[in-house]
């Protein structure tokens, strides 16, 4: 009998979301970047909700884009392997993407989010049943880590500026501060809103 090798194949589209039905609770993707931010040392973060004044709806316009940045260490090489690599976790507990899962929880909210640390940028983006990732140098290093999302349509984050779900989003965010072992200031900015 002759056997034949196959490699296992995986739908990354699929397996994504079965990751996020783990991630499924309320303002999940910001709790993973929070964290994130944390473990890298940082400091401040700052969230920035930005609206779509030109479609207006009923209890106000809703959010077009999202951008969480923070002061923490820019990434290393190890970590932009990481993001790039899903549930590749990583070995010293005490570093940032203990078990490689979290950050794919903003792919609830996006489709093609991008990260801009040190001198270099990564943007992900769904093709076909995959992901891929673009990498580029930047021409002014970043300070800590940036990362921007242009919201899928749909996404929950959508309704992040109206008075309820930013009344809630705020409340989180506080209570996030009462367990960061480094991050001191979480700030949140919404055109129209009183800032946080």
């Amino acid at each position: 009998m002759v056997q034949r090798r196959q490699a296992v194949t995986v739908d990354q589209k699929a397996l994504v979301s079965k990751i996020l039905a783990r991630y499924n609770t309320a303002f999940a993707p910001l709790r993973e970047m929070v964290q994130n931010a944390d473990d890298a040392g940082a400091t401040v973060v700052s969230i920035k909700l930005l609206l779509d004044e030109a479609a207006p709806v009923p209890g106000g316009p809703l959010v077009k884009c999202l951008t969480v940045s923070n002061n923490g260490r820019p990434f290393s090489e190890a970590d932009w392997s990481r993001v790039s690599r899903i549930a590749s976790g990583n070995p010293d507990g005490a570093a940032v993407g203990l078990f490689g899962v979290g950050f794919f929880a903003v792919f609830g909210l996006t489709d093609e989010p991008e990260i801009r640390s040190g001198s270099a940028a990564m943007r992900f983006a769904h093709e076909g049943d995959g992901f891929f990732s673009y990498h580029d140098e930047l021409p002014q290093p970043v300070n800590g880590a940036q990362f921007s999302m242009r919201l899928k349509p749909g996404s929950d984050a959508a309704h992040w500026a109206e008075a309820d779900e930013l009344a809630r989003l705020r409340r989180v965010l506080a209570s996030m501060l009462l367990f960061a072992r480094s991050i001191t200031s979480i700030t949140l900015e919404a055109p129209g809103c009183p800032p946080l």
